[in-house]
């Protein structure tokens, strides 16, 4: 008798892609950047927010290094990670600590992200959904972008406004400079693009 192999066919999942390292680390570091946000502008607060989104940065490569990649591991990844940026987005968001312009771009960015993703599950089940390398570089931009103004909210509650200053400042560059990779794995509408003089001058204006 002969066995359909076909991707469609195939388990999302077996245990073997369940309980991996880089799994834990994917829920691991979601929690840490789910807590931290909520005291993003304490010191506290900041590094937990840093830490989660560094294992966040990390379990790709070591599901590579450990020989335990799978879809299931990307899509629990992916998830995780909407799940942690909306989080931050909502208390950056309610506490002020980032420019509304640059939240609504991140807004944007993960919704079609996650819809794109969504779309390529459906039509072509079994089809790899990890992020490519433009797509890669925007997220390093995204979260370089998060953890500056996150270090910014803290400084300015400890009494260091300088570098409160300096830090939203590498933010507001570091969100302007992943905008154009953002763009290239296409995750961007064509007017966040048309948008985006707006958002880089309204960055500077903001940090004055």
């Amino acid at each position: 008798m002969k066995h359909d192999h076909s991707p469609e066919n195939n388990p999302l999942a077996t245990t073997r892609d369940i309980f991996t390292i880089a799994n834990a680390m994917s829920v691991c570091g979601a929690a840490l950047a789910w807590k931290g946000a909520e005291a993003t502008e304490t010191p506290k607060g900041a590094a937990m927010l840093i830490a989660g989104r560094g294992l966040d940065a990390l379990d790709g490569r070591v599901a590579r290094a450990t020989s335990q990649t799978s879809n299931f591991g990307a899509l629990v990844d992916a998830g995780l990670d909407k799940i942690a940026t909306a989080k931050i987005i909502y208390e950056f968001t309610k506490k002020d600590i980032m420019p509304r312009e640059i939240t609504a771009a991140l807004i944007g960015l993960q919704a079609t992200n996650a819809l794109a993703t969504t779309i390529t599950m459906l039509k072509h089940p079994g089809k790899s959904i990890r992020p490519t390398t433009s797509g890669k570089l925007a997220m390093a931009g995204e979260m370089a972008s998060i953890f500056a103004y996150g270090i910014g909210a803290a400084a300015e509650q400890s009494g260091h406004k300088t570098i409160a200053t300096v830090s939203r400042t590498v933010g507001g560059l570091a969100f302007a400079r992943f905008m154009p990779h953002a763009h290239t794995c296409g995750k961007l509408h064509n007017n966040h693009l048309k948008r985006f003089g707006i958002f880089r001058n309204a960055l500077y204006y903001r940090q004055l």
